[in-house]
């Protein structure tokens, strides 16, 4: 996700890494007059999703301080599923995810998928379900059940929430690389 012009937006908060090899990856933050965050994003090289590859690829890039300091945000993590993932003739198309965690790093190591408490319905945003399928690291998923890809369409992009403990513990945007090839003259 980048700012309209591609850019860092001026005065933003910067945190960089490296993924896969690669460095260009940047994560920022913005805020408003009054201390409170206005945006935040991360850019992604072009070239980065391009390589795309054959294996899967999952590594953590360093959240900007600003970002650390003045929300409940703790860890960021990039993914790319060359294959996708289940369910099939769903989401087992190349895609990039991402996971902005809310607790630390040794919470998401101990993730092992034996507690398969599900959230409440009042737990969860509106229109959103959790099948009760946890992976390591990740939890269980909340999906949109309007989503496009829930009813009778592509998978091109959206947002998840990962639960674990019958807890919210991370929100996740995915988009499917074809959706990210579209910006590359924008």
């Amino acid at each position: 996700v980048t700012t309209s012009n591609g850019m860092i937006p001026e005065g933003a908060s910067v945190a960089s890494g490296s993924f896969a090899g690669q460095d260009g990856l940047y994560t920022w933050a913005t805020q408003n007059p009054d201390g409170s965050i206005k945006e935040f994003g991360f850019n992604i090289p072009l070239a980065l999703v391009k390589a795309g590859g054959n294996f899967d690829v999952d590594g953590r890039i360093p959240l900007p301080p600003l970002l650390l300091e003045k929300t409940q945000y703790k860890t960021f993590n990039l993914v790319y599923l060359p294959h996708g993932h289940a369910p099939a003739g769903v989401y087992d198309v190349p895609h990039w995810e991402w996971h902005l965690y809310v607790i630390s790093d040794a919470d998401i190591t101990a993730v092992d998928c034996n507690d398969l408490v599900v959230p409440t319905k009042e737990q969860l945003p509106p229109d959103r379900f959790v099948l009760p399928a946890c992976l390591p690291k990740y939890g269980m998923h909340a999906y949109n059940i309007k989503a496009p890809e829930f009813n009778g369409e592509k998978f091109t992009q959206g947002t998840y929430g990962g639960y674990y403990h019958g807890k919210f513990m991370s929100v996740e945007p995915k988009i499917a690389v074809s959706q990210l090839l579209l910006r590359e003259n924008t």
